[in-house]
């Protein structure tokens, strides 16, 4: 698969992006308690990769009543996100939707209670007209 223009090479390999995080745990506990606290009932993850952080979230938002959207850019990510989604139970599945999109342009009618960018994703808006408006 080709790389998205300006993307770097790690991200079209899942394995080794989660190998670089393996261990790597304080800010999915974070975010499980942020949403914990917060019950939120609609979150989006941008930039959300291998599903890192999605995963667990989704693995707990049957039991707090919430759905998640993780929105990536690379297509290696999105299909190691959804093959880690297939790994859930089948409730932790209906919460969970993963879409391709670039956050710098990405629109969606419906409104959410949380958005989270993990793992410092916004340092690659590298200029001003990067930052999503």
């Amino acid at each position: 698969m080709a790389i998205e223009a300006g993307m770097e090479a790690i991200y079209e390999r899942p394995w080794d992006y989660d190998l670089e995080h393996e261990g790597d745990e304080e800010d999915v506990r974070f975010y499980l308690e942020l949403t914990r606290r917060l019950r939120p009932r609609r979150i989006l993850e941008f930039a959300s990769g291998s599903g890192r952080v999605t995963i667990p979230l989704a693995a707990q938002a049957a039991s707090l009543d919430y759905e998640i959207v993780g929105l990536e850019l690379a297509d290696t990510m999105l299909a190691e996100s959804e093959r880690k989604k297939a790994e859930l139970e089948p409730a932790a599945q209906a919460r969970v939707r993963f879409v391709k999109g670039d956050i710098r342009d990405w629109n969606c009618p419906d409104p959410f209670d949380l958005v989270i960018t993990p793992c410092s994703s916004l340092a690659h808006m590298l200029t001003l007209d990067d930052r999503p408006m």
